[in-house]
């Protein structure tokens, strides 16, 4: 069983699950003699996006790519001149024999197998087939040399190991339509030759695989899980629903085939059911044909006219029903290319996950424990002036895999899918579109490849925990208390402070320590207690030091015990090495129940996270000698030191956060030391469809005044919303005003001003257009001018500052001044002319490097198609 004692990582809910090639090293750690010594096997599945196709592929064949096809029944690649062979006479060779292509093209222009003789020498001859193109060939039976990740029982330290496979050489012709890295084919089928199954055979962990769309592949028995939000790490076979897997009798195609039974569509009223005859979608006994069938080499599901017909009604019915009562101006499209059922409209948005509200396809399968329901991402495609439904009909040629079946799933279908194989069981676990389960795929297995350093580093110990959005007051927390009792993230706070049990250690009133602490004071709150803060107490007055807890929500303080909190946390030799639990202490103040007044249900304090010494990063830094740097990846972790931490970009794998992000150099007020990570930002600029507007404002309007400590832009993780001094909001008003009334122009002229919604101010109606990637809403791009040596403009996209009222699409940017009540006046201290909050933070990547006074930022991280990655996430 999992060591319970170790902190679990658990991600963000995934709007912004994009493409990621590194996955979560464990945070449960078993011992040798608690599970079988399978070895499975974890690598990257990388979706190839210049491909026509959307291939996916597996870094496996020593570094080189190789395209997973679920329906391919051998391993081939092209092969250097020199290169072993594999008896004709031998058993392997009569095997990949017996799964010769039934139909295809064969590349040198002759029939397939024309005048050859089977054994006509002693090496044998096999036959690789592109599953692209139809187009097949003939190559030497040989051995290819592959290397994985592998680990003794898919918990303990992954190391690359070596090892072979059969496969078949194939001339550089065959790789037509392919991705240009690639170097051939690794069927992923259910034959004896295919990789799964000779992983299989040689490793002894039984003929099981997991496909996490587009993140890895783990051969084996490897703990896969879905971090959902609220529900921490759940097992995919105690939430997913599974499917029997069915043989095509005949053997006219190695595929997966699915008992679907029956298809329909619905959108908010009840399913409507495609009209097809019972059997429509059953395979034939008899000849082989029919059934629905899984690929992963056919970008976009392909059905048989009477199907498609069936589902075109569906699909148009579900639509009319919806909109009689609520959006009547959706309407059909002509055809667009090969897509027959196009849309255009103003189709509603979802909260969560945050996307278009669309019709959903489901597929009802004979013996599974649920639908298979095909959302937004798994079928909508965009094209200009329309939306389009990514499920196309039978075309002249055929079908696009042999067998001729009823239904071809593609890969538009299957990404942002978990896919569990059990083979032996003849069984399929599937997910649907993860982002509308809110959940992230864990693996508790690291992938090696992009990030193996070597043991000479030195042994910084950098910690990394989870970092949680609470959904109701939208704070931020890390559960780094022993008993894991959650602490909101404050990055202007100055010190540590939590509820205290009667009986807890003090700090003595003459410490250094407790100097330090009270030079922290709050500079203005409100005593908890009624009165004056400090009144009637003299600094010493018993030799128990006192500090003075602040919640920077409700502007409260108080005064409490200076204690010594004890904590635990992930902590690694050397930010590669396995995680382990790690307690320690650090010194913090005792606070009153009532001090956590708006804070989340289930925290009991605040973890300050400034440039202070008694700061959670500052201690840290301190006890474990890394230096004080942190990273926030919002929401999913917090690292603690040089602990490497990048994007996983699609097409590019780990990229380092050094390597591709801006930074800005972090000011600090002169006036309020204690008042927070200030931005040297000198201009705002808004950006829409080519349009630019700048908010006029004088060069100063921004600076921090060195005499008073007033204005500045200053971070902030207690503040809901960007706030802005009166002055400075107007001339950003005036400015993404202009910005809308210049690039409505070229999108949709009657995107216009509304009345506002409380707290907002700036409120916007109309049909703004839908970007195709990341899918969201088209609005005005906002850009923080940076000077000061700063080496990009921090952007602000659409999650980080709009929100969706009913009335209209309103900026999440308010003017100073507004009442508490309507979240508009931040509890900042020191007068600020710009607060970024919470939204404007949420889904960035921050990583802050106190020694050097520098912060790289991300922006919103969809509109980077990345995701924030570290080694053990």
């Amino acid at each position: 069983m999992p060591n319970n004692h170790i902190k679990r990582l658990v991600p963000r809910t995934i709007a912004s699950l994009v493409s990621l090639v590194l996955l979560l090293l464990p945070c449960m750690v078993a011992t040798a003699d608690q599970q079988p010594p399978y070895k499975p096997l974890v690598v990257p599945l990388v979706r190839e996006s210049k491909t026509s196709t959307s291939l996916y592929t597996i870094p496996i064949k020593n570094d080189e790519s190789l395209v997973v096809d679920l329906a391919g029944s051998l391993v081939w690649s092209t092969c250097r001149s020199t290169h072993t062979t594999v008896p004709c006479n031998s058993a392997t060779c009569s095997t990949a024999n017996q799964q010769q292509p039934r139909r295809c093209r064969y590349v040198d222009g002759g029939s397939f197998w024309t005048g050859r003789e089977p054994g006509s020498h002693c090496s044998c001859i096999a036959h690789p087939f592109n599953p692209v193109t139809g187009e097949c060939s003939t190559g030497d039976l040989t051995t290819f040399s592959m290397s994985a990740n592998s680990t003794i029982n898919g918990t303990m330290q992954l190391h690359p190991e070596t090892f072979t496979a059969v496969g078949t050489c194939a001339p550089d012709r065959l790789l037509a339509s392919l991705p240009a890295s690639v170097t051939g084919i690794a069927g992923f089928s259910n034959r004896p030759l295919s990789l799964p199954s000779q992983l299989a055979t040689q490793r002894g962990f039984g003929k099981k695989f997991a496909l996490c769309m587009s993140q890895f592949v783990a051969f084996g028995e490897m703990p896969v899980y879905l971090a959902m939000e609220g529900r921490r790490f759940v097992d995919y076979r105690d939430i997913l629903p599974y499917t029997p897997i069915l043989t095509n009798p005949r053997r006219r195609n190695d595929g997966y085939y699915l008992p679907v039974k029956r298809i329909s569509v619905s959108w908010s009223e009840p399913e409507t059911p495609a009209s097809l005859p019972a059997g429509a979608l059953a395979i034939d006994a008899r000849t082989g044909l029919g059934g629905v069938v899984l690929s992963t080499t056919t970008p976009y599901t392909v059905m048989r006219h009477d199907v498609f017909r069936a589902f075109a009604e569906a699909f148009d019915t579900a639509i009319v029903r919806r909109s009689k009562y609520d959006f009547s101006n959706v309407t059909r499209h002509p055809p667009v290319g090969e897509f027959k059922l196009c849309y255009n409209g103003a189709f509603p948005m979802r909260k969560r996950p945050a996307s278009m509200d669309i019709p959903t396809i489901h597929l009802e399968m004979e013996g599974a424990t649920g639908t298979w329901s095909w959302y937004n991402d798994n079928y909508l495609v965009f094209v200009p002036g329309a939306i389009c439904v990514g499920v196309l009909e039978m075309g002249q040629d055929g079908m696009p895999v042999d067998g001729e079946p009823a239904m071809v799933v593609g890969v538009k279908q299957l990404d942002w899918n978990l896919l569990v194989f059990d083979l032996e069981k003849m069984v399929m676990w599937f997910s649907g579109d993860l982002s509308f389960r809110l959940a992230a795929i864990l693996s508790l297995a690291l992938l090696l490849q992009c990030i193996l350093t070597t043991a000479d580093q030195p042994p910084s110990k950098p910690l990394i925990l989870p970092l949680v959005r609470d959904t109701k007051t939208s704070l931020y927390t890390i559960s780094i208390n022993k008993d894991d009792s959650p602490l909101v993230v404050d990055l202007a706070g100055t010190l540590v402070w939590s509820t205290c049990r009667s009986t807890h250690t003090t700090v003595p009133c003459n410490s250094a320590t407790c100097g330090t602490a009270n030079q922290q004071q709050p500079r203005r709150c409100r005593y908890v207690d009624g009165g004056s803060f400090w009144t009637g107490r003299e600094p010493g007055s018993h030799c128990s030091c006192i500090a003075h807890p602040f919640n920077p929500l409700t502007g409260e303080c108080s005064t409490g015990d200076l204690t010594t909190f004890s904590m635990s946390a992930n902590s690694t030799t050397n930010g590669t090495k396995p995680l382990y639990p790690e307690e320690f202490t650090a010194v913090g103040t005792c606070a009153p129940d009532r001090l956590l007044a708006s804070l989340p249900a289930s925290a009991t304090g605040v973890a300050g996270f400034s440039n202070r010494p008694l700061s959670l990063p500052s201690q840290l830094a301190t006890q474990r000698g890394f230096g004080k740097k942190f990273a926030l990846c919002m929401s999913q972790f917090v690292v603690f030191g040089e602990m490497p931490v990048g994007l996983g970009m699609e097409g590019r794998g780990f990229v380092d956060y050094r390597d591709t992000l801006p930074y800005t150099p972090i000011l600090t007020n002169p006036r309020n030391p204690n008042g927070g990570y200030y931005l040297p930002v000198e201009g705002i600029t808004v950006l829409w469809h080519g349009a630019s507007a700048a908010a006029s404002l004088p060069r100063v309007a921004l600076q921090i005044d060195a005499r008073t400590g007033r204005g500045g832009v200053v971070l902030s993780t207690t503040t809901p919303y960007a706030a802005m001094r009166h002055d400075v909001f107007r001339a950003f008003a005036e400015a993404f005003d202009a910005a809308v009334e210049k690039g409505r122009y070229t999108t949709y002229g009657d995107v216009r001003r509304v009345p506002a919604v409380e707290p907002f101010k700036l409120c916007y109606g109309g049909p703004f257009p839908f970007l195709k990637r990341p899918a969201t809403w088209d609005v005005p791009a906002i850009y923080l001018e940076l000077a000061g040596g700063a080496t990009g403009a921090w952007p602000l996209f659409n999650e980080n500052y709009m929100v969706q009222t009913p009335h209209g699409m309103c900026v999440g940017i308010l003017e100073m001044g507004q009442d508490d009540d309507g979240g508009g006046a931040p509890v900042i201290d020191g007068e600020p002319a710009i607060v970024l909050g919470l939204k404007q933070l949420d889904m960035n990547l921050l990583v802050f490097d106190l020694d050097k006074m520098l912060l790289w930022f991300s922006g919103e991280l969809s509109f980077r198609l990345a995701s924030c990655v570290s080694p053990f996430w």
